[in-house]
């Protein structure tokens, strides 16, 4: 157990995975107390194809997805999952892969914590003294819990996402127009 993130947490794993460049990346992954990591695996995943994620024209997996099992999990309790990434690795989207309360079919959806609404249970990413680290707050039976039961058990499928904004550009007459006012 150690002091991390305002909270005790327990260092569950250390995981060591290929990135989509092909270069290894360590993973620490903890989890807030009681709850414990009984199982974590990786999948590569070099890109978006075939998973239906709306990451608009294009986005990236760096990492793949992972798949994760905490246990010891209190009800109506904040349980984070700490994911400490190097610096290298660009994300800046949460993805999960499941049902939810609203479509009981699994599908890709943005987990991404969003402030201006209510962030959670969300998958945070932050950026502190050269560590990136992304925070999922889950909770027993809710969004993001594979299984939306109550039972002392999350398991969950989340991928980490590069999206990348598309900058809008102009045809030619748009060009011709701005040549011809520079003149």
């Amino acid at each position: 157990m150690y002091r991390g993130i305002g909270k005790d947490v327990n260092l569950s794993s250390q995981l060591v995975v290929t990135d989509d460049k092909g270069k290894p990346v360590t993973i620490n992954i903890s989890t807030t107390l009681p709850a414990t990591l009984s199982s974590v695996s990786f999948t590569t995943t070099p890109d978006v194809s075939g998973l239906n994620l709306s990451t608009g024209n294009s986005g990236r997996l760096p990492l793949g997805t992972l798949t994760f099992t905490v246990q010891n999990v209190q009800p109506n309790i904040d349980t984070q999952v700490i994911f400490t990434l190097p610096q290298t690795v660009n994300i800046n989207r949460v993805f999960k892969y499941g049902p939810t309360a609203t479509n009981v079919t699994s599908f890709c959806y943005d987990f991404t914590c969003n402030h201006a609404v209510s962030n959670k249970p969300c998958g945070e990413i932050t950026v502190s003294q050269g560590q990136k680290t992304v925070i999922m707050h889950l909770t027993d039976g809710q969004l993001g819990d594979n299984d939306l039961t109550v039972n002392g058990t999350i398991v969950d499928p989340v991928a980490f996402a590069q999206t990348v904004t598309n900058v809008p550009t102009i045809n030619e007459w748009g060009t011709i127009t701005l040549i011809t006012l520079s003149a």
